[in-house]
């Protein structure tokens, strides 16, 4: 279906065309319209329509000023939609002008429905003409532009990443038609990282940059045995493919060759550390899938240990390692040196765990699930709810990372900051509650301190503390003990009573939670300097 754009200054012009292409709506569709030349041009460079039915005589702009500037704007190309002119007779020599600039069609008003129709349809053959012959001239480019460097990259990303029988089909289909890599008969995958000492450098450069460099010097180097190499740069490191018509055995030797005396010369002329993680040669195309494994594997094994030179499946420790043997007795150790908030320990104890795997060279897969381990016993550590005060709700838990990549001083950085973290959390917590259950208690004094009965006992029962505990929490968040505060509620409420006017002391010691007026007497004079009765003859009582 071809969509239609109407730009004409008369309205019930716009409407007798559109009822029209209305009764042909299975072939066209109606998309926009508008009233003169500088809004139309608007439009259609914005909707892009296949076909646009525009009078010559507009004001603003005219028609054929719209057509010069599409043309203008296409830098002389065709132009991208089918323009049919809609003119007078008078108009008859600006649309022949038009005709020539690469106008599709003219038609003269009034509009006769079926020669409208009959336009369209021509306009509509041309367009796919045209597209047809599109399609077939991209084609045989794409068939005739052999090996770019965008088809090399799609190559190599599908060798990384193949898993399924129309992949490799792919692949053998672009070896062999498009890379011309048909008669190689021995194939290798390998991958290159870098590692920037320089950090400024590196920001400078970028990683890129260096990948680009080792891609065109590895290339020229295997080219130079007639050994074939594509690369692409994908996850921060350069993938590579090398094919050759040598033997699996006699390829692996070739490249291992070239790899040396590359990493000599780089180490000369640049600043760079590289790590080269190999795949073991192959015979065919659709072996390569176990060797891209054998790289992935080297090549996380290499850069948990920040390994440099070259490496493949030989060189790996598979040691069996099991991961019950991480805590082991230090379970009990980490999680208390974590609830005791002793930093130094924790950090000491971590790293004695990482320098063990570091020194035994166990495989990434036990370096990232004991990572793991640490950090979700510390996140279970700040789970579990301490007993007494109230249900702290302002502290949100961060949920442990998960790892799966990096070197491992990498890990233990990223491990012994969430701890940290994590103990900062709880640290925050116990103050938290600490302050809470002393607001608390303090409210709870307040509120029955005239019972002469309210003991230390009772608080600790109501609050489901234990009396040390209490005391303890209490006296560091409030600066005083329970029984001193208790001492001045009473103390400043009989102050208050006195000021009032109730100058009976009997009275007095009974709303302030004291039995024995004589006991109250000596608590107040020891309190304020005086004795209630003095207080009460200074104010004249």
């Amino acid at each position: 279906m071809q969509t239609i754009v109407i730009v004409d200054d008369e309205y019930y012009f716009r409407q007798a065309i559109k009822r029209y292409l209305s009764e042909w709506e299975d072939e066209y569709r109606f998309i926009g319209e508008t009233r003169n030349g500088k809004e139309g041009l608007e439009l259609i460079r914005q909707l892009q329509p296949d076909i646009v039915l525009m009078d010559i005589n507009m004001p603003v702009m005219s028609g054929l000023d719209v057509v010069q500037a599409l043309l203008n704007r296409d830098a002389g190309e065709k132009l991208q939609s089918k323009i049919i002119l809609l003119t007078g007779y008078g108009e008859f020599e600006y649309a022949q002008k038009a005709i020539r600039l690469g106008v599709f069609d003219y038609l003269l008003k009034p509009i006769d429905k079926q020669q409208l129709k009959k336009c369209l349809d021509q306009a509509v053959s041309q367009i796919k003409s045209e597209r047809q012959h599109s399609a077939r001239h991209m084609e045989l480019e794409i068939r005739q532009y052999i090996a770019t460097p965008m088809v090399k990259e799609h190559f190599v990303n599908k060798a990384f990443t193949a898993g399924n029988e129309a992949d490799w089909a792919e692949m053998e289909r672009m070896a062999g038609e498009i890379l011309n890599l048909r008669e190689q008969s021995g194939w290798q995958v390998f991958i290159v990282d870098v590692y920037l000492g320089n950090v400024e450098h590196e920001e400078e450069k970028g990683l890129s940059f260096y990948y680009f460099i080792i891609s065109n010097i590895l290339t020229e180097l295997l080219e130079r045995k007639e050994i074939q190499c594509l690369t692409s740069v994908r996850n921060d490191s350069l993938y590579a493919v090398v094919s050759g018509r040598l033997s699996a055995p006699d390829l692996e030797k070739a490249v291992l060759e070239i790899q040396k005396g590359f990493l000599n010369f780089i180490q000369q002329k640049a600043p760079l550390s590289l790590l080269i993680s190999s795949g073991s040669a192959k015979e065919n195309l659709r072996e390569i899938g176990s060797a891209v494994q054998e790289a992935n594997l080297v090549q996380k094994f290499m850069l948990m240990y920040r390994k440099k030179g070259i490496y493949n499946r030989s060189h790996l420790n598979l040691n069996d390692t099991k991961l019950s043997d991480f805590f082991g007795n230090r379970s009990s150790q980490f999680i208390l040196y974590i609830r005791t908030d002793n930093v130094p320990a924790m950090e000491a104890l971590v790293k004695e765990i990482f320098s063990e795997m570091k020194k035994n060279e166990v495989r990434p897969e036990i370096v990232f699930r004991r990572a793991g381990d640490m950090v979700s016993c510390a996140f279970d550590v700040l789970q579990i709810k301490d007993g007494g005060g109230t249900e702290d709700n302002t502290i949100v838990p961060m949920l442990p990372p998960e790892f799966t990549t990096g070197s491992i001083d990498q890990i233990q950085t990223e491990v012994l900051r969430y701890i940290k973290d994590i103990m900062q959390m709880i640290r925050e917590r116990k103050a938290r509650k600490k302050l809470s259950l002393s607001a608390n208690v303090a409210c709870y004094i307040e509120e029955n301190y005239y019972r002469y009965d309210l003991s230390l006992l009772e608080l600790s029962t109501v609050f489901g503390v234990s009396k040390t505990i209490l005391c303890q929490q209490f006296k560091e968040a409030a600066g005083m003990t329970i029984g001193e505060y208790m001492l001045q509620t009473r103390m400043s409420r009989a102050k208050r009573m006195l000021d009032e006017g109730y100058y009976n002391v009997t009275f007095v010691a009974e709303k302030c939670g004291y039995e024995d007026a004589g006991y109250f007497s000596k608590c107040f004079k020891k309190y304020f300097g005086v004795s209630p009765r003095d207080y009460c003859e200074a104010r004249g009582g």
